[in-house]
């Protein structure tokens, strides 16, 4: 209903309250300080049901960081597997999560010798977390990689919107645009998923490697 504008709503107001929700839950079964980010992935990665393909990893969020660290030849590689995406001509084609972006285990296969975790700094929980939750509650908006609209009606989980970037490298810029409704069907199935922990007050103990740490 607030994505929709009920309420005097928005996307925004959407995302807070579902990022409350999560961080909530990873605080009850991790508690302690100075690990938030850590906690709120694990969770996500953890428990929310595998059939929303909850963790893939953003391609082209990636493929910026690949291009601006200036790790040209790994850009290539990632546009070589979505060869219908990128390249000429393909600047302002609207991308869409399932058919843009890739699991870890493809990504591993395009580029073997990468390093997991700096995959998984670009799985969308820990997108989520940087660009929605943490800009939305310490800056009161979202980050300039995440857009509070989507560029498609097209039933998504993800979909990126085009922005003209000229001081860039190229025409557009991919921002990050989560759908609600399959971010409140996330919430829903870790929250289902958990419940038994939660109502037995029944704590975790911290991984001794956090999945997004690698």
């Amino acid at each position: 209903m607030l994505d929709q504008g009920e309420c005097n709503g928005s996307c925004p107001d959407a995302c807070v309250l579902l990022s409350a929700l999560l961080s909530g839950i990873a605080a009850e079964l991790w508690p302690g300080e100075g690990f938030d980010r850590r906690r709120f992935v694990e969770l996500w990665v953890r428990f929310a049901d595998p059939k929303l393909v909850p963790s893939l990893i953003s391609v082209p969020l990636l493929r910026r960081s690949f291009r601006d660290a200036g790790r040209l030849a790994d850009v290539t590689a990632l546009e070589e597997a979505r060869r219908e995406m990128f390249g000429l001509g393909n600047g302002c084609l609207v991308l869409v999560g399932d058919r843009v972006d890739m699991t870890e285990a493809e990504l591993l296969t395009v580029l073997p010798k990468a390093d997991r975790k700096e995959f998984r700094v670009y799985s969308y929980p820990s997108l989520f977390y940087k660009h929605i939750r943490s800009n939305l509650v310490h800056e009161y908006k979202l980050s300039e990689d995440a857009a509070s609209h989507f560029a498609t009606r097209l039933q998504a989980n993800v979909s990126y919107v085009n922005r003209a970037d000229p001081a860039g490298m190229e025409l557009s810029r991919r921002l990050i645009h989560f759908h609600i409704e399959w971010l409140a069907n996330i919430v829903r199935s870790i929250a289902s998923n958990v419940a038994p922990l939660i109502e037995n007050y029944q704590t975790l103990p911290q991984p001794p490697n956090w999945w997004v740490s690698g």
